[in-house]
């Protein structure tokens, strides 16, 4: 499988890992330098990222990706991935879909594609 596939196949099972709640396997794709950033310039690593995920009320149902632009790098190491996605679930009770866009660097290490950091701009 080329890049774009392996890439779209890790973020599919990524937010599959969310929707369903499967922390450790969620956790598995996260690079130990793992990032995440958001348009309210909240800014968490790996851990506090997990521990806000794991804390939090929302119960994913679905995810869309739209959009999808893969551009890997010359040495084939690194990929960024831009990209829209509509999340769709529960949060307090009440149903909603939440839209971002994405951006997200992947960093292959040992043959293995990992999140090594993810920027994501939401609108509810």
């Amino acid at each position: 499988m080329n890049i774009t596939g392996q890439i779209k196949s890790l973020l599919e099972k990524y937010y599959q890992a969310f929707n369903a709640k499967k922390w450790n396997e969620f956790e598995s794709f996260l690079n130990i330098d793992f990032t995440y950033f958001t348009d309210k310039c909240l800014v968490q690593d790996k851990s506090e990222f997990i521990t806000f995920l794991k804390n939090g009320n929302w119960q994913g149902k679905d995810f869309k990706i739209y959009d999808m632009k893969i551009i890997p790098s010359g040495d084939q190491n690194f990929a960024v991935a831009v990209y829209r996605i509509e999340f769709i679930g529960i949060f307090k009770g009440e149903t909603m879909t939440v839209y971002a866009a994405e951006t997200t660097v992947f960093k292959k290490e040992k043959d293995k594609w990992e999140i090594v950091h993810c920027h994501s701009s939401n609108k509810i």
